[in-house]
């Protein structure tokens, strides 16, 4: 089998399963997800034989077009194109895809749409197929958005749930108006050069002043950011946890969320070529930061990792904007293991106790030994605690900021610093879970099925090993096929750093959470060490975080983003002078009136009420100090010279003979002390 016709069957299995099951799904009942699986592990073991093809081949394995239609005289070809990053990616969407649909059929079992979950669940990873696979960037944009229609179906399968059909519609009109960015910049390259190939097009824009060059970024960038969720348009991140779990374990790790990071990959050596990485390293840097901190007080298990996986796309923007593309792309794989494993764990716990708030989860490791192990696995692999994949993966990004130090000290050191800061808050926030919901006493829960918890092991066992595909060294690695000559330096003082952040994370959790129980009676009172460095080190990162979240910054940009936009189609949908003139001066008022108020409310409101608990965290510490500290040294003299009263008390018996004695000691002891002095 040609390599051409191994790319071509990697979309088209999927795609060719989701038309079978549209047709013939409701008759086949549960069983559709026979013929899902079966087109996924086929499509599989047609990405593995491209990646070993991949392996060692100068340029392109695939790039093969034909034509599709005629546009105003200018030819639209569509084809493949498969390169390295191409074929590695391949295989990580395909090898997650494939455990997170063994795994849908125990989580969806019984439910009444099965069928049709399925299909569009096929559809879905046909696409995102589609978007890694593609030769010309309109074919990318076309595949781009059915992944995203299919997105909007499968964030919104629970459509008798409002909050559902409000995700649904968050994450639809939110990634649509980044999308617009891609739409222009399709129109204008094709407009310009006739054509839409990339790799042609990659060679005239590098032709191009560097002005237009940077606009075209500006575009691409603008619809990476939205699909990958980066500040600010990640606002419909968190609420996709609407959707069903292995909706969340394959949109959050390998597909929609992953095509924004591909996308900027891809055209990497445009966006070299137009001075534009520094615009992708500050949003990146801050997304990673943000994202870490808004997780630190999530108390839903499935939110939680969703604002993780907004903090590590934010470290692989951060990497393309150091210059890190194969670290990038080595975090993107890693990630897309280590946190469909996450989310499938946490669907097993959720299957388990019926809840997602992690504060009602208690000692679930237990009674669900094999899910806490995996949960753990996972949680180690994205702290970055070696050996696992995401200790090397995490390494490798933060040896690109090292390595910008050395051109832009500044812009480097900044970068690495809050690398470092978001790497300890990722443990802390990770851990925190783990400790919170698997350990402890708790009440008996049963393990999932097998048909969950087989797709759960096979990724574990995948977390551990899959660092290995980049260490340096190695004849055959990712950096050789991205990059080829390229030498990656390994850092050793730095890995001791990234480890020794991470243990700092997973320490603290640990104190945190013993401090807790101990307050809560179910655990001995830690000394006053550990609650000290608690109070100094837990309450302003927490005071921070909750701020934040009461600031809800979500909600006025989804005022901003997203109710215009449905306020506009609302408006186009009545073009009546009345309900237009109802539409902008009435109510149009009334929301500016209610925006103003929710502003005072979550902002000015917000800020005071943190000011608030800041000045009673600072009276509590000073509180602290006075009594244990001041207090504490007054009563300790006052105490040590009735101790001393005491102990003379004693001497005074009113014997002659007990003093004679006493006279007699202490006169031969002054005798010798004397004596010795005089030598």
């Amino acid at each position: 089998m040609t390599p051409t016709l191994t790319a071509f069957l990697v979309p088209a299995l999927p795609a060719a399963a989701a038309l079978f099951l549209a047709v013939f799904g409701r008759r086949m009942g549960e069983r559709s997800s026979h013929v899902a699986i079966g087109a996924l592990a086929l499509s599989l073991i047609a990405s593995v034989s491209l990646l070993v093809g991949a392996f060692g081949h100068e340029g392109p394995l695939v790039h093969a077009t034909v034509p599709w239609a005629v546009v105003g005289g200018v030819p639209i070809e569509f084809g493949l194109f498969v390169d390295g990053l191409s074929a590695s990616v391949l295989v990580m969407v395909a090898a997650v895809a494939t455990m997170v649909f063994v795994y849908a059929t125990g989580y969806m079992k019984g439910d009444a749409r099965y069928p049709w979950f399925f299909t569009v669940f096929s559809l879905f990873t046909a696409c995102m197929f589609g978007v890694v696979t593609s030769s010309s960037l309109l074919e990318l944009m076309l595949f781009w958005e059915v992944m995203g229609l299919c997105s909007f179906l499968l964030i919104g399968y629970y459509f008798e749930r409002p909050d559902a059909r409000r995700a649904a519609f968050k994450a639809f009109i939110t990634t649509r108006i980044g999308d617009m960015g891609l739409l222009l910049a399709v129109a204008l390259l094709l407009g310009r050069y006739k054509t839409v190939d990339i790799p042609t097009l990659l060679a005239e824009l590098a032709k191009e002043p560097k002005a237009f060059m940077w606009m075209i970024c500006a575009l691409l960038f603008a619809a990476a950011v939205s699909k990958s969720a980066q500040f600010p348009m990640y606002i419909w991140l968190p609420d996709a946890m609407a959707g069903p779990t292995p909706v969340s374990g394959l949109l959050h790790s390998a597909t929609m969320v992953a095509a924004g990071v591909f996308l900027v990959c891809r055209a990497y050596p445009l966006f070299v070529g137009a001075d534009f990485l520094p615009m992708i390293a500050w949003p990146g840097i801050f997304t990673a930061l943000y994202g870490a901190v808004l997780a630190l007080t999530e108390t839903d298990i499935k939110r939680t990792l969703a604002y993780s996986t907004m903090s590590q796309l934010g470290y692989m923007m951060v990497a393309l904007g150091t210059g890190g593309l194969v670290a990038a792309v080595f975090h993107l794989i890693t990630h897309g293991f280590f946190k469909s494993l996450l989310f499938l764990s946490a669907g097993s716990v959720i299957h388990g106790t019926k809840t997602q708030d992690i504060r009602e989860m208690r000692g679930v490791g237990k009674t669900m030994p094999i899910t806490g192990a995996c949960f753990l696995i996972g949680a180690l692999a994205l702290s970055g605690i070696p050996p696992l994949a995401g200790f090397f993966s995490k390494d490798a990004v933060l040896a690109s900021l090292l390595g910008a130090t050395t051109v832009q000290p500044v812009f480097g050191g900044t970068l690495l610093v809050v690398g470092l800061m978001t790497a300890v808050l990722s443990a802390f926030y990770m851990f925190r879970v783990y400790f919170g919901v698997f350990r402890g006493p708790g009440r008996k829960y049963h393990e999932s099925p097998r048909a969950m918890i087989a797709p759960m092991v096979a990724l574990a066992g995948v977390t551990v090993v899959a660092g290995a595909i980049n260490l340096p060294g190695l004849r055959v690695s990712l950096a050789g096929m991205l990059e080829p000559g390229v030498v990656e330096h390994a850092f050793p003082w730095l890995m001791a750093v990234s480890a020794c952040a991470a243990g700092a994370g997973v320490y603290i959790a640990w104190e945190s959470t013993r401090l807790r129980r101990a307050l809560h009676g179910t655990g001995p009172i830690p000394p006053n060490l550990q609650r000290l460095y608690g109070g100094v080190f837990l309450r302003p990162v927490f005071a921070v975080s909750r701020f934040l979240r009461e600031l809800n910054l979500d909600y006025i940009l989804e005022n901003l983003v997203v109710a215009p936009v449905l306020w506009l189609c609302g408006l186009a949908s009545r073009l009546d002078p009345d309900v237009l003139y109802t539409a902008v001066f009435v109510n149009g008022v009334g929301r500016v009136a209610a925006s103003l108020a929710a502003i005072d409310v979550t902002v000015v409101d917000g800020a005071v009420m943190a000011v608030g608990r800041a000045g009673l965290g600072v009276a509590r510490g000073s509180g602290f100090v006075d009594t244990r500290g001041i207090d504490g040294a007054v009563d300790g003299v006052a105490g040590g010279t009735m101790a001393l009263g005491r102990g003379l008390k004693r001497l005074q018996t009113g014997v002659t003979a007990n003093y004679a004695l006493f006279m007699i000691v202490f006169g031969v002891a002054i005798f010798y002390v004397a004596w010795w002095l005089a030598r």
